[in-house]
This record gives structure tokens, C-alpha cells and sequence, in this order.
């Protein structure tokens, strides 16, 4: 499917803002996708912002790191809300939720993703820290027989 505009289904529609452009302004989702990339790496390449001498980090590095993963996240949910289908045609589905779910076990450690702006993948996260949860436990309790 064609997506016009960068959104998660058919209720939440993400905008772009940034310290170039603060007014937010509506992009397509191939475009959202570019920005970011080209964002992420100005951020991550900045070493001032993060130091590859042994320096300290900036203050100002945990609110770049969880505006990153806010934003990587959003394509994980346009992805699973608008090409979903086709992912499953062509087989990928077991890539997609491999990533996905070492993306949002990272993001759930260090608290880096809000549940407010998870909450287009609610279900789809519920579902896969109960089926890891129950597996975590067969596995226990076979390893104690």
C-alpha cells in the first residue's frame, strides 16, 4: 500500500519538527523515513552530542537518544499498521518481528520510548511480552526437572 501521509493506522498521523524546521509539518512517509535517517546520522556523527574520546556525555544526550527511538519507532508502527500484509507476502514477517522486538526490548530497558507513543502497538507489544514471558517460563521449568 501507498502511503500518502506518515501515520500508524488510521487514527494517529505523525508530523515532523526539528531544530531546523519547529513548525511541525506533514510528511509522506518515504519522506518522514529520509529526515530521519539524515537526522540520525547528523546527531550520532555530532561529537559533541556523542563523544568517542572517553569524554562525558552532553546533558543533553538522553533527550537525542529518546527522540530517536520515538521516531524509529514511529516507522516500526506505520510499518506493521500499513504494509503489514505485504510483508507477510513476501515472507519477511519473522525479520520484521525479530527486529522489532530487539528494538523494543532496548527501548523498554533504558525507558527511552514513552507507553503514550507506543500506544498505536499496544496490542502487538502486549502480545509479545506475554508469549516471551510464557516461553521464559517453559523454559524454566524445564531446566529445574
Amino acid at each position: 500500500t501507498s502511503a500518502t501521509r506518515m501515520s500508524a493506522g488510521k487514527c494517529v498521523q505523525y508530523s515532523w519538527a526539528d531544530e531546523r524546521h519547529t513548525a511541525p509539518r506533514a510528511l509522506s512517509a518515504p519522506e518522514y523515513m529520509r529526515t530521519l535517517i539524515v537526522y540520525a546520522e547528523e546527531r550520532l556523527g555530532d561529537r559533541k552530542v556523542v563523544p568517542i574520546d572517553g569524554s562525558a556525555f552532553p546533558p543533553e544526550f538522553m533527550h537525542m537518544v529518546k527522540t530517536l527511538c520515538k521516531r524509529f519507532f514511529r516507522v516500526y508502527a506505520h510499518t506493521y499498521l500499513s504494509h503489514f500484509q505485504v510483508i507477510q507476502e513476501q515472507g519477511a514477517e519473522g525479520h520484521l518481528n525479530c527486529n522489532f522486538k530487539h528494538f523494543l526490548y532496548f527501548v523498554l530497558e533504558f525507558d527511552l520510548v514513552g507507553k503514550q507513543d507506543m500506544s498505536p502497538l499496544a496490542e502487538l507489544i502486549k502480545m509479545f511480552l506475554e508469549t516471551d514471558d510464557r516461553n521464559r517460563t517453559k523454559g524454566k521449568a524445564k531446566s529445574e526437572k
